[in-house]
């Protein structure tokens, strides 16, 4: 049995973002229990209150946290996923393509790959799994329904979910694990959207891929529609696949140490 914990980040261009992202952890069930425990150990050493936020964005940090720890707790924690054999997946959506769209919308079809790659990951393991995933609004109940009920609308026609047994919801502060998840999805998204911070770009993205899902061909392995998802999938204007290319070329030079 796995859980799923899935988050969104920058659904909207507020700040020039030109993704926006999606993300889901992927945890086995005997993992569970330990990830919650040593997150809350580094909470109290770190000086969280119980009621404080533990999220990637430095505006959320509690007063009595200092940013130096506010830094450490996060790279914990992405160790600690590293460690225990979490599994990241990352859609990654050009804004520019959905500037016509309600952001609600384009956070579902983001929701929809994640978990329709979580079902393949499942039936890979041959394993069961349940889906939690931050709020989306007013309509998150009737997503959640039309998911389990009904799976991905495609055109060929619907694909049911079936593996996994159970859709719901969380929020900020009702589970360890929605913390980690946002943890690795916006240290993610920084790497992505944060093109002048190529320092710490360089320091993020090589503990981040490792947890990516990736497959084998050909006795290599790739990450590409496993656990980093592009989309839309065929790019038809220019200038939209250059804005993928300059994405995926300015990632590879972090992994490689160059930066910008």
């Amino acid at each position: 049995m796995y859980l799923m914990y899935g988050d969104e980040a920058d659904a909207e261009e507020g700040r020039g973002q030109k993704f926006l992202l999606y993300g889901g952890i992927f945890i086995e069930h005997s993992k569970v229990w330990a990830a919650h425990l040593r997150i809350e150990e580094l909470r109290k050493r770190a000086g969280f209150a119980p009621e404080d936020s533990l999220k990637f964005a430095g505006r959320t940090r509690p007063e009595a946290v200092s940013a130096e720890a506010h830094r450490k707790i996060k790279s914990a924690v992405i160790a600690l996923a590293q460690e225990l054999g979490v599994i990241f997946c990352a859609y990654v959506f050009l804004h520019a393509i959905g500037r016509a769209q309600e952001p609600t919308d384009l956070i579902e079809f983001g929701a929809n790959t994640v978990l329709g790659r979580y079902n393949e990951f499942l039936t890979e393991k041959n394993e069961h799994g349940i889906a939690k995933l931050d709020r989306m609004g007013k309509n998150s109940f009737d997503y959640a329904k039309k998911k389990f009920q009904r799976g991905l609308s495609l055109p060929a026609g619907d694909r049911r979910l079936d593996r996994i047994i159970s859709i719901g919801f969380t929020c900020d502060g009702a589970s360890h694990l929605a913390s980690m998840a946002d943890i690795i999805l916006g240290s993610f998204r920084y790497c992505v959207n944060e093109t002048d911070k190529d320092i710490a770009g360089k320091a993020m993205l090589p503990k981040l891929v490792p947890l990516m899902w990736t497959g084998t061909k050909r006795g290599k392995q790739y990450v590409r529609e496993r656990g980093l998802i592009l989309r839309p999938k065929d790019v038809r204007f220019a200038g939209h696949q250059e804005e993928f290319d300059k994405l995926l070329d300015r990632l590879q030079r972090y992994l490689d140490g160059n930066g910008n």
